[in-house]
């Protein structure tokens, strides 16, 4: 993964805003993260290309997972229990289909983990 220093393991947050291209100093959120994937997975993208794009951003990174559902795609964006700080943040991302098993939207949910 570029732009990390060398030693510093990046959180959820950083290979999300890696992996869709968020800049480092843009506000992130659920609404910016959709925004940012739909740029590059837009509405109406066949089941088959959403998980060819899925998959080809996984294989470097252990902790992005991939699942289908009956409906929809889940791709989790887990934390590193490697990176710094007590409370950390995950991702997931649905990537809900419609009955032509094309790409209807996109639902992202976050939650913080911690003592």
């Amino acid at each position: 993964m570029s732009g990390f220093l060398v030693g510093c393991v990046p959180t959820a947050e950083d290979r999300v805003r890696t992996e869709f291209g968020i800049g480092a100093h843009d506000v992130i959120g659920t609404n910016e993260i959709r925004a940012a994937i739909l740029k590059f997975i837009p509405i109406g993208t066949p089941e088959e290309k959403v998980l060819e794009d899925l998959r080809r951003r996984t294989e470097a990174d252990k902790l992005f997972t991939v699942s289908i559902d009956e409906n929809q795609i889940n791709c989790r964006i887990g934390y590193d229990p490697r990176s710094f700080g007590v409370v950390k943040t995950s991702y997931l991302i649905q990537f809900l289909l419609d009955a032509q098993r094309s790409l209807r939207d996109v639902q992202i949910k976050e939650w913080l983990t911690g003592p």
